[in-house]
C-alpha cells in the first residue's frame, strides 16, 4: 500500500472539514447575535412607532394607585364605528408600570390593526428599525418581521375569565423572505396577546468574512490528521508483521514483497530463484525438505543433470541471503537427494514477533518500507 501521499491527503481532507465546521459555528454565532438583538429591541418598537407616526400617549402614574388597581381597561374602536371597552382583572395581568406602559402602546396599536385603523402595528417600521439595528452592529443580514395576534375581546369575554387558546385573528409578514433562521418569540401587549418573530438570512460571504483564518478547529484537524496517519501506519505494520510475514528461525520472511529481515534489522531483497526456493521450503513446513529433482523441475523445468549449476548457485545464494547470519538455521545439502532446512530451537530468540514489529515499524517511519 503506497502511503507517501497519505498524510498530505489527510491534512487537506481534515482541514477542509474543519473549515466547514467553523463555517457552521460562525453562522450559528451570527444568528445567535441577531437573535439577541431581536429579543432586546423588538419589545420597544411600539414606542418607536408611536413617535414616528405621531400617535400621542397620555396618562399619569401614581405608584400607590397603580398598585391598588383591581382591573385594567382599554378602549378602542371596533371597526364598525363603535367603541369596545375591554376589562381585565389584575389577577390575570398586573406587571410593573414601566412594562404596563410599553404593553399598553403595543396593545392599542394591535387592536387598531385588528379593527382596520391606520394607527395599527406597522410592520414596515418594525422591519426598518430592525434593519437599522443590524446595520449599527455591523451585521450584513436580511430579516423579515412576522407578527401574530389574538383579539383581547376573544381572550377576555368577561373581566374575570380568560380563554388562553383564543384563535389567532391576524398574521402578517413584513415581506417574503426564505430565511434560514427564525428568532425566538417576543411577546407583546397585554397578556402577551401578540407576538413577533424575525426570519433571518445571512449570506455565506458574511459568515466566511467573520471567520478566523486559523483557529481551534483547524488545529484539531491537523492533530486528527496526524493521529489518523499514525493509526494507518500502525495498522499497516500490524498487517505486514502478522499477515504477510513468516518467522523462520530468527529471521522474518515477507514473501509478498520478496524481503528478508535479519535480526540485526538489516533488510535484504531475495532474487527470483532464491525467493522461489524459499517459498518451496516454506510450503513443505515443518520438514523443510526438498529433493533436488523437485527443485530443478519446478524452478527451471530441467532434470538434475542439466539444472545442477543453477541448483548450486541458488542454494548457495539462499545461504548467503540469511541462513549463515542466523545461528538457529542450517541449510543442509543432502547428497544426491536435495536440501533440508534445520531449525535449532535452542537458539531461537525471545519475543521475535515484537522484535520484528519494531524493526518493520522503524522501516516504515524512515520510508524504507511501504
Amino acid at each position: 500500500m503506497k502511503t507517501n501521499y497519505l498524510l498530505p491527503l489527510l491534512l487537506v481532507l481534515f482541514v477542509a472539514i474543519s473549515y466547514l465546521q467553523s463555517f457552521r459555528e460562525g453562522r450559528d454565532a451570527l444568528y445567535g447575535q441577531v437573535n439577541e438583538l431581536f429579543v432586546r429591541e423588538a419589545p420597544t418598537w411600539s414606542d418607536s412607532m408611536c413617535d414616528i407616526m405621531n400617535i400621542p400617549y397620555r396618562g399619569h402614574f401614581d405608584d400607590e394607585q397603580y398598585r391598588k388597581k383591581t382591573r385594567h381597561g382599554i378602549i378602542g374602536e371596533n371597526g364598525a364605528g363603535g367603541i369596545d371597552t375591554i376589562l381585565i382583572s389584575t389577577r390575570f395581568y398586573h406587571p410593573p408600570y414601566s412594562q404596563f406602559r410599553i404593553d399598553t402602546r403595543a396593545t392599542f396599536m394591535m387592536m387598531s390593526s385588528i379593527n382596520g385603523q391606520k394607527s395599527g402595528y406597522n410592520l414596515a417600521i418594525a422591519d426598518s428599525l430592525f434593519a437599522l439595528t443590524l446595520a449599527r452592529e455591523g451585521l450584513n443580514a436580511e430579516a423579515a418581521i412576522e407578527w401574530n395576534a389574538r383579539d383581547l375581546k376573544d381572550m377576555f369575554p368577561t373581566e374575570d375569565s380568560l380563554w388562553a387558546d383564543a384563535p389567532i385573528v391576524l398574521t402578517e409578514v413584513s415581506r417574503e423572505l426564505e430565511g434560514e433562521f427564525t428568532t425566538d418569540t417576543v411577546w407583546i401587549g397585554w397578556c402577551d396577546h401578540g407576538w413577533l418573530n424575525a426570519h433571518v438570512r445571512i449570506p455565506a460571504s458574511e459568515v466566511w468574512a467573520q471567520m478566523r483564518l486559523f483557529g481551534g478547529n483547524q488545529f484539531a484537524a491537523i492533530l486528527l490528521a496526524l493521529a489518523a496517519w499514525l493509526l494507518v501506519r500502525f495498522l499497516q505494520v500490524v498487517y505486514m508483521v502478522f499477515v504477510h510475514t513468516t518467522l523462520l528461525g530468527n529471521t522474518c520472511i515477507d514473501l509478498h514483497r520478496g524481503v528478508v529481515y535479519l535480526w540485526s534489522g538489516e533488510r535484504r531483497t531475495a532474487s527470483g530463484n532464491q525467493l522461489a526456493l524459499l517459498k518451496m521450503l516454506l510450503d513443505v513446513a515443518p520438514t523443510y525438505r526438498l529433493s533436488k529433482d523437485a527443485i530443478c523441475q519446478s524452478l527451471w523445468g530441467r532434470d538434475t543433470k542439466d539444472g545442477q549449476a543453477l541448483y548450486n548457485t541458488t542454494v548457495s545464494g539462499l545461504r548467503k541471503l540469511f541462513v549463515t547470519e542466523d545461528e538457529s538455521l542450517e541449510l543442509k545439502t543432502l547428497s544426491r537427494e536435495g536440501v533440508e532446512l534445520l531449525i535449532d530451537k535452542s537458539h531461537l530468540n525471545k519475543a521475535r514477533r515484537l522484535h520484528y514489529f519494531i524493526v518493520i515499524a522503524l522501516g516504515v517511519v524512515k520510508g524504507k518500507v511501504e
